[in-house]
């Protein structure tokens, strides 16, 4: 205990960090019966254990299902509900970047590539920092001209990434539908 630290709390502090824990434990507690209800659904022996409550496609094996609150492209709308078990789990990062742009028809930040992978590759836990691998993967793409292009809006923002063949010879987007949501 030669390392230890000790700090001190008034009262008001210890309370405010038991709070402030009990909560984090109540959510981690309600994300746990929402996946232990969506476990129960799919293993279910009514004779539908391969589907879900809802408007989504029927699935082939357990895969990682977001939690309710999470909004995303790939649970929300039905015409992507199956892009999920296309995706594979040891595809390289670019090719992975590349899935998540294409699925969503748009371009996309880092951050928004990076949210929307965390919702379904449950190798994204492994990973130290996945802003820098993401970022990473999308500049090497880049710099080879290969892949991936990008712009920045007028204003200064993020910079949003998106698949060459969206992008003519200048850099400019050739159909402002593939525009990112600036």
């Amino acid at each position: 205990m030669e390392d230890a630290l000790i700090v001190k709390l008034n009262e008001s502090q210890r309370n405010e960090l038991v709070s402030y824990y009990r909560g984090k434990l109540n959510e981690l507690e309600s994300q746990a019966n929402n996946y232990r209800d969506l476990l129960r659904q799919l293993t279910s022996p009514s004779g539908e254990s391969n589907y879900v409550e809802s408007n989504h496609a029927p699935i082939a094996k357990p895969i990682y299902v977001p939690a309710p609150s999470q909004a995303s492209v790939f649970t929300d709308n039905p015409e992507h509900s199956a892009a999920i078990k296309d995706y594979k789990q040891t595809w390289s990062w670019s090719m992975k970047i590349k899935y998540v742009i294409a699925s969503n028809g748009r371009c996309l930040t880092s951050r928004e590539i990076v949210d929307q992978l965390s919702l379904f590759d449950t190798s994204l836990t492994k990973v130290a920092d996945p802003m820098s691998s993401v970022s990473g993967s999308i500049s090497a793409k880049i710099s080879k001209g290969v892949i991936f292009d990008r712009y920045r809006p007028y204003d200064g923002a993020e910079y949003y990434t998106g698949l060459k063949e969206w992008f003519d010879e200048d850099g400019e987007l050739i159909d402002e539908n593939h525009r990112g949501s600036e």
